[in-house]
């Protein structure tokens, strides 16, 4: 987004759109903002340092069973809860990402989904989970004791949205960004200008889980049940085509491309209800698929890509900004 007139514009519509869609359908726009949270994960992990991950539904499973599990079985607040699910899904991203941050290509690209795929299968299969059954009677969230109606539980996701992509551009205006610059472009050159490449991976890897997993926090109390499917390894292809889509070197990429990807569910999934002969599930992921492919060929840099790195080239032209350049390398 270009400008502060543009950003409060984006944010203003993301309030008036619960009010457009009716009580029915605002369960779309709840789920559209918990995917751009989950994607703006993505966007920072890929976009701006190279790194791909097809796991990132592990983590927003990781967060909705922390809060299934602790408000239900232990009677915890959402609060505390939602507070163990974040902390618990970055403990485990600093972890694995100390392991798998050392391979490279596509042996990276094959560990994630390893990740999304063990995830999975213990959210299905453990006891602790419930199984295949999943967690039900999740008690609604409410804020000083008023359960939130629906446009609010939409506002409060969609201002959650905007505030983690606020801190997030605050985050990579200052050295760090730069740093994750040179680690995306050329790891070797940054790595022989001091930069170390593996405690960033490893710290951008562990932030973009907290942000899945925070979306996962508000999921549970709002469907009031959880199970495994919507963390499943075809979920993060999703989230994944939502950052490819929507520009996976811009913030605001994030909410496009869950607002593109969430209306074309919606729509294959009227044409699934038609054709009952197709498989919907097999039938989502070959469009997804052929979309993803269209993508990169067409636009790589999705549909607001390319204008960090033309604000990067601007910045870096100007004596201040080669300056700032040479001093964040020299860290």
């Amino acid at each position: 987004m270009r400008s502060k007139g543009g950003a409060w514009v984006a944010v203003g519509i993301s309030l008036l759109v619960p009010f457009a869609l009716g009580p029915a359908n605002l369960s779309f726009w709840v789920f559209t903002g918990l995917a751009g949270l989950v994607a703006l994960g993505l966007v920072l992990l890929m976009g701006y340092t190279g790194q791909p991950s097809l796991g990132q539904a592990a983590f927003y499973g990781i967060g909705a069973y922390a809060v299934a599990i602790l408000t239900v079985r232990s009677h915890w607040a959402f609060f505390p809860a939602m507070l163990v699910g974040v902390s618990l899904a970055v403990a485990v991203a600093v972890v694995l990402g100390r392991i798998i941050f050392r391979l490279q290509g596509h042996f990276l690209a094959l560990a994630t989904v390893s990740i999304g795929y063990i995830a999975n299968a213990v959210m299905s299969q453990s006891h602790l989970t419930g199984g295949a059954i999943g967690i039900s009677g999740i008690p609604p969230l409410s804020l000083f004791g008023w359960s939130l109606p629906g446009w609010a539980y939409a506002w409060l996701v969609w201002l959650v949205l905007w505030a983690a992509m606020a801190v997030m551009a605050q985050m990579l205006r200052g050295p760090g960004g730069y740093a994750l610059a040179g680690i995306r472009d050329d790891e070797s050159a940054a790595a022989a200008l001091g930069v170390r490449a593996l405690p960033y991976k490893v710290q951008v890897f562990a932030i973009s889980a907290g942000l899945a997993a925070l979306a996962g926090t508000l999921y549970a109390p709002y469907v009031s049940y959880v199970a495994a499917d919507p963390f499943s390894v075809a979920a993060s292809v999703q989230f994944l085509l939502m950052a490819s889509i929507g520009g996976i070197d811009n913030l605001w990429g994030a909410a496009l491309g869950a607002v593109v990807v969430s209306g074309l569910t919606q729509g294959l999934t009227q044409v699934s209800a038609v054709f009952p002969q197709l498989n919907p599930t097999l039938f989502e992921l070959i469009i997804y698929g052929l979309l993803l492919v269209v993508i990169m060929v067409a636009r790589p840099q999705g549909l607001l890509g390319g204008v960090r790195d033309r604000r990067r080239l601007r910045v870096g032209s100007s004596p201040g900004g080669a300056d700032r350049a040479v001093e964040v390398s020299g860290k």
